[in-house]
């Protein structure tokens, strides 16, 4: 492990969540933010059933899961922008991908990088 890697698992939790088809995507979580979601776990049973496992439930929702590229695109809309159909979830994925290509990246990185993104090496790429 490279020393900023040492350095990131140090300040920050690595989760995994379901992504699109059979592939699961890494959340990087802060360590303030963790304190957050530590407080709501613990006071959660209060107005969650325990079936419920999703750590950002809705009390008494029957939605199972947020969808975050909605919420981004009604998030824009709350907001004076220029231009809020330039925020996107899609957008800031491909915003990610070229920066990383501007980093050069060794090709081993880049694996380990589309695979962190829940890309494949072509999708990441492309």
């Amino acid at each position: 492990m490279q020393k900023s890697e040492n350095i990131l698992t140090q300040k920050y939790k690595r989760v995994l969540n379901s992504g699109k088809g059979s592939r699961a995507v890494v959340i990087l979580i802060p360590e303030q933010l963790q304190k957050f979601i530590d407080t709501l776990l613990q006071f959660r049973g209060k107005y969650i059933s325990d079936k419920n496992e999703d750590v950002f439930a809705v009390p008494r929702s029957k939605i199972k899961w947020g969808q975050g590229d909605v919420a981004i695109r009604n998030l824009t809309k709350k907001f004076d922008l220029q231009r809020p159909d330039a925020i996107t979830s899609n957008k800031l994925r491909k915003h990610i991908a070229t920066v990383t290509q501007i980093l050069s990246l060794s090709k081993e990185k880049s694996k380990q990088f589309s695979k962190f993104m829940g890309h494949t090496e072509k999708t990441h790429a492309e």
